[in-house]
């Protein structure tokens, strides 16, 4: 992705916003940011980011700002759905969000990790694990270090691994990872989703490209989401629901990928629970 001299807006001026905007103006890039906040509880980003050239708007997003834009990178706590995004869409303008910015500039294989619960200490855990191994490694996403940082860390035999939200994932377009884990899906975050299936739907775009999964063979084998499609289980435990031949399931049984020749990707179902 080629960044010099684009006109770029970043919506959102938490921690991710900040490092994005950092991010493209390094790489070139003419960048404004706009945050519905005061400028009073912004101060200090407000600062860091003058400092660096970029322009700034706060306490409202200006209409104007979306036109004419590049690029739009949107923070994930600001709803996908809002007035601006539309209008920019309807435009033309392309919006992503930054692990999907991040992603177009990691070298190296990425694994993907989400779920309603225990994303973090899995993420965690499955860099120490890849550490452990000797192989370069780098860890954040939701955890608390934005993907953009890690960009200039990371080389093409780093494993990056991230911890991915459902706000995250509504805005990857090519984000592929080499391995994408969905851990569990419980109903979270109704408020911003407004269903249970828009937050399964949510989940499940970190399989939206494809997932890279190895078979008890080690036969490497690629799994699509268009082969999928979504049902409902009666039940998660006892005899309502029996595991069926090939099937894959989380840790936590509350998702499951399964299907008659899995291991082809032929034909598979997201199966999941209330």
């Amino acid at each position: 992705m080629d960044l010099n001299n684009k006109r770029v807006l970043v919506v959102g001026l938490g921690k991710s916003g900040v490092a994005s905007a950092l991010f493209l103006k390094s790489r070139g890039a003419r960048v404004t940011v706009s945050d519905s906040k005061p400028e009073a509880e912004l101060r200090d980003e407000i600062l860091l980011l003058l400092e660096h050239g970029i322009t700034v708007e706060t306490g409202g997003h200006g209409d104007r700002t979306f036109r004419g834009q590049d690029l739009i990178v949107v923070s994930p706590g600001v709803p996908v759905d809002a007035p601006q995004l539309a209008q920019a869409r309807n435009l033309g303008e392309k919006v992503i969000g930054e692990i999907e910015l991040a992603a177009q500039f990691l070298p190296g294989p990425i694994v993907a990790i989400t779920g309603a619960n225990g994303k973090t200490t899995t993420t965690s855990l499955a860099g120490e694990i890849i550490a452990a191994g000797k192989f370069s490694t780098a860890v954040g996403g939701n955890i608390g270090t934005p993907a953009i940082s890690l960009v200039d860390q990371a080389g093409p035999a780093t494993w990056t691994v991230l911890e991915v939200s459902s706000f995250q994932l509504e805005t990857i377009v090519e984000f592929r990872p080499r391995i994408a884990v969905i851990l569990n899906i419980t109903p979270d975050h109704l408020d911003r989703h407004k269903t249970f299936d828009n937050y399964v739907n949510a989940k499940a775009r970190v399989l939206k490209t494809r997932v890279r999964m190895t078979s008890p063979s080690s036969t490497p084998m690629t799994l699509r989401l268009r082969d999928c499609r979504i049902v409902r289980a009666r039940s998660c435990s006892g005899s309502a629901e029996r595991r069926r031949p090939n099937e894959v399931r989380s840790p936590a049984a509350r998702m499951s990928i399964s299907g008659t020749g899995i291991a082809n990707a032929r034909s598979c179902h997201l199966r999941k629970c209330r």
